[in-house]
């Protein structure tokens, strides 16, 4: 039977506003992907040196700043790297007020993506198969990276966390969007599947499906 190269997650907690970032790569591929770098970029670039991988792209979940605040140094330290969002979220990466960092007293502008992604489209990042899957609420175009090895990995930012999920009462939220969007793309899902959230702990879709009371 065929095995599937073991998916290596590795997270960063930047300060800034508690967020999660992860670095994901297989386990024999020198090749790895960033997804949503916070602040503290560091961290990232300590782990990349200590395994001896190559950052091949800098995936977004969305755009608001406590996710994107690492992709210019990111980007500036692995120039080939392809930056990777939403189509429906990509402007905002340039513009401080889709990105609500104006709200925060600040302009924060960050790379233009080389590569927008479209609801249920297929790519292969760093080796890893990858599905997305574009589930709108917390943010206009938000999506999540989902792959697989023995397992199936989500990679969500804030769509759905450990007892909860993203809130909608930034501009452009819509909660009844993000709990359809949940319910009908992630709760299919194997139920041992892994969440990987843009906050908080890691959890799986039958710990929601039994304890998240918003899915009820």
């Amino acid at each position: 039977m065929h095995q599937e190269p073991e998916l290596v997650v590795f997270m960063v907690i930047s300060e800034f506003y508690q967020e999660n970032g992860y670095i994901a790569h297989l386990k024999d591929n020198s090749n790895a992907v960033i997804f949503d770098p916070g602040s503290d970029v560091n961290k990232f670039f300590h782990y990349l040196k200590s395994k001896n991988l190559t950052l091949e792209a800098i995936c977004l979940t969305h755009a608001h700043p406590d996710h994107i605040v690492g992709v210019p140094e990111i980007k500036e330290a692995f120039p080939k790297a392809k930056i990777m969002i939403g189509l429906n979220e990509a402007a905002a990466l340039t513009d401080p007020h889709l990105n609500l960092s104006s709200l925060l007293g600040e302009e924060l502008v960050v790379p233009e993506a080389e590569i927008t992604l479209v609801d249920n489209q297929e790519i292969i990042i760093a080796g890893i198969n990858f599905r997305i899957l574009e589930i709108p609420g917390h943010s206009p175009g938000h999506i999540a990276y989902v792959a697989k090895d023995s397992n199936t990995h989500i990679f969500g930012g804030d769509i759905l966390f450990e007892g909860s999920v993203g809130r909608c009462d930034f501009p452009g939220g819509n909660f009844q969007k993000l709990i359809s969007g949940i319910k009908s793309k992630l709760l299919c899902l194997p139920p041992d599947s892994k969440i990987y959230p843009g906050h908080g702990p890691t959890t799986t879709i039958q710990q929601e499906i039994i304890h998240n009371p918003f899915l009820a």
